[in-house]
């Protein structure tokens, strides 16, 4: 839908971040293994405190 012009929300709220790996798949893979690691715990740590807050 956003290559069509359409505004997009995509809301990731599993704890396993799943979305939001999907998503940022192509700057992930640009990162060393230890960025990515880090990256990707960080991605679960945030959706994991949004979470839990509820």
């Amino acid at each position: 839908m956003a290559q069509n012009g359409k505004k997009v929300l995509a809301v990731d709220a599993d704890p396993q971040s799943n979305l939001t790996e999907l998503m940022m798949s192509p700057i992930i893979a640009d990162l060393d293994e230890n960025e990515k690691t880090e990256v990707k715990q960080k991605l679960k740590d945030a959706v994991y405190s949004i979470t839990k807050t509820r």
